[in-house]
């Protein structure tokens, strides 16, 4: 591990050093693998001398110690966008394009994604997007959910005045009042939860018309 860790220049990151012996061709070696920076790498070592046999990272043909790093890159992409990411939505990887290093960056702010690639030796921009977040992609219509709300009780029952919300209709309303403010995020959790509620309360519906049928 010392071997490899000397030569790559780094420091490891916490958790990620690991070490196996292997035998190939008869020959022990130690394959030692580590991520430093949001680099990879990989090493292959003679068991007996710790002479370095290979030694890789997903920067392959670049000097490492040239690259702007993660933390620059993301402040690079945040500049850029000119706005501040949503808490724990901020993420960058190094990645290898035909050769050349890049760092992909995304991240969420006010609903909006962003996705960054940027030239992990200079820091310039190559390629910047952006897409509003679709937290409705199950339901073919917001309107078939408010409608839902909405529903007036069976015929064969009386309606009675000002009548309160349950607590299923008072979940979906929430619900449908949030996704009406682009702002505003619903986790895809809470709404398969809410169109649990909505399926179990059209089950019990059926189940009292039944019984009145009866």
């Amino acid at each position: 591990q010392d071997a490899a860790i000397a030569h790559a220049g780094v420091t490891p990151d916490a958790g990620t050093l690991k070490t196996d012996l292997d035998n190939e061709n008869g020959r022990p070696v130690y394959e030692v693998e580590f991520i430093s920076g949001g680099i990879e790498y990989e090493y292959k070592l003679d068991a007996a001398t710790g002479a370095v046999l290979k030694a890789d990272n997903e920067a392959a043909g670049m000097d490492v110690s040239k690259l702007i790093g993660k933390n620059k890159a993301q402040d690079a992409a945040i500049a850029h966008a000119g706005v501040t990411p949503d808490a724990g939505t901020l993420k960058a990887d190094l990645d290898n394009e035909n050769g050349k290093a890049v760092y992909e960056v995304e991240f969420i702010s006010g609903g909006i994604e962003y996705e960054y690639k940027l030239d992990a030796a200079t820091g310039a921009v190559l390629k910047a997007e952006k897409d509003k977040q679709e937290p409705l992609d199950d339901l073919d219509d917001l309107d078939d959910l408010q409608e839902t709300v909405n529903k007036p009780a069976p015929t064969s029952k009386p309606v009675q005045a000002n009548k309160p919300q349950t607590q299923q209709q008072q979940n979906v309303q929430n619900v449908v009042e949030a996704l009406k403010n682009p702002g505003n995020q619903v986790d895809d959790d809470d709404l398969e939860d809410v169109l649990e509620d909505l399926y179990e309360q059209d089950d019990d519906d059926d189940d009292d018309d039944d019984e009145d049928d009866d």
